[in-house]
């Protein structure tokens, strides 16, 4: 089942990534309500380039990291069942600044908790993620998916269209929100989970 809702969630993402591939809007917009529109964003803080060092040297391989990352709690619309509701996410860009290689999406395992969602404080998941790619010159994207994160609604776990729809409308925000990415037509996505 999981394999099957993993393959259908990676299917509508490419499907839909290369729908958007349409030039990008000038600037951020925040129109109440319309998929993908910023609800808000917070930085959560900076890793240095010893932080992600320290990280990634827990992987085997000896991956060697560039570079530091900032980390952001994106708020943003989706849609739920046809109604509008918030979701958030966690997304790191590369430091220094420099044009990203690319968007890595992650889509994280099953977690049990808004508090261990990838945008909190005590999250499981997001800072290898950022270590190895954010490190590396990447913009890193995580869905909170609904019912985690800030979303008060319940959990849709194992349903695959709010994952997808969560899951497209956060890089819809991430597109609007990152400024080096509202300047390019396009850019490479690149998507890995874990369960």
């Amino acid at each position: 089942m999981r394999l099957f809702a993993s393959t259908a969630i990676a299917i509508a993402l490419l499907t839909v990534a290369r729908a958007n591939a349409s030039p990008p809007s000038p600037a951020p917009t925040r129109i109440q309500n319309q998929r993908g529109a910023i609800i808000s964003v917070e930085p959560l803080n900076v890793m240095e380039l010893a932080d992600l060092q320290r990280i990634s040297a827990d992987f085997p391989g000896g991956i060697t990291v560039q570079g530091g990352a900032r980390l952001f709690r994106i708020v943003y619309w989706t849609v739920l069942k046809g109604r509008s509701t918030r979701a958030s996410g966690l997304f790191a860009t590369p430091l220094p600044t420099t044009p990203a290689k690319g968007i890595l999406l992650f889509l994280h395992g099953t977690n049990a908790t808004r508090a261990l969602a990838p945008s909190q404080p005590g999250r499981v998941d997001g800072n290898e993620e950022t270590a190895v790619f954010a490190g590396n010159g990447f913009i890193v994207a995580l869905p909170d998916y609904l019912g985690l994160g800030v979303s008060r609604v319940p959990h849709p776990y194992l349903i695959v269209q709010p994952q997808i729809d969560a899951t497209v409308d956060l890089l819809r925000a991430i597109r609007q929100a990152e400024p080096s990415l509202r300047a390019r037509s396009s850019i490479d996505l690149f998507m890995m989970g874990f369960s």
